[in-house]
């Protein structure tokens, strides 16, 4: 299935699928569990990541490969908030292969990167980088007071 655009409450159900267990979460209502898989493992509103996902526009945006899903943004919204050792992560999000983990997070975390002005504040870019954005967020900073 394509996803040309993401609405906020598709985001959700697309969220709950990934990572709603119907064992663990019988007794939780969606809202119980719609603010723990924001606050706890995605680290955004689910309005916020879907405007991410239409910002990026996997459909057209030649950085992206076919195939791309919105789970992958999950996961990788996922792995920066919690920032775990691969097993941990796979786990997290479903048990997937770690070699399409990898793949697909480290095709979104650029993407995610290159929206940072309209999106990610500077101070999150700095703090929560695991690669070299640190570098370039430092030159960006020079001649400019905090």
């Amino acid at each position: 299935m394509l996803f040309p655009s993401l609405s906020e409450e598709l985001c959700g159900e697309l969220a709950r699928d990934l990572f709603g267990n119907p064992n663990a979460n019988k007794n939780k209502t969606n809202a119980a569990l719609d603010k723990e898989i924001c606050e706890s493992l995605i680290g955004t509103p689910y309005r916020v990541a879907a405007e991410l996902w239409n910002m990026i526009n996997p459909l057209e945006n030649d950085q992206i490969p076919p195939g791309a899903h919105p789970n992958h943004l999950f996961w990788t919204l996922c792995f920066l908030k919690n920032y775990c050792t691969e097993p941990v992560m796979v786990r997290l999000v479903g048990f997937v292969d770690p070699k399409t983990f990898r793949k697909w997070v480290w095709i979104f975390v650029p993407a995610i990167a290159a929206q940072r002005v309209d999106v990610v504040s500077l101070c999150c870019v700095l703090l929560y980088s695991p690669f070299d954005m640190v570098e370039e967020a430092a030159r960006l900073l020079a001649g400019t007071s905090i």
